[in-house]
C-alpha cells in the first residue's frame, strides 16, 4: 500500500525545517517502510503545503478545458 504522508525534515535549527509531500510506502504490518527520495512538493510549513495543493486544485479544474497535448 502507498499514499501521500507529510514529512518534516528537522534542520540544524529549528528555522531549517522544511516540510515535503512524499510518496510513502508500508509494510504488511502497516508500518512505513520507505519514501520518495524527493517531495512531490515542499513547504516551509504545512499550511504553505497545503496552500499550493489548492493553487494546483484550482488550476486543473480551469484548465481541463484547455487541455494540451504534446509529442
Amino acid at each position: 500500500m502507498w499514499n501521500y504522508r507529510i514529512i518534516k525534515k528537522k534542520g540544524d535549527n529549528p528555522a531549517e525545517d522544511s516540510y515535503g509531500l512524499y510518496e510513502v510506502f508500508y509494510n504488511d504490518a502497516g508500518d512505513v517502510s520507505a519514501h520518495a527520495q524527493n517531495p512531490d512538493i515542499t513547504g516551509a510549513s504545512v499550511k504553505e503545503i497545503k496552500k499550493t495543493l489548492k493553487l494546483m486544485s484550482r488550476d486543473v479544474k480551469k484548465c481541463i478545458s484547455q487541455l494540451v497535448t504534446i509529442k
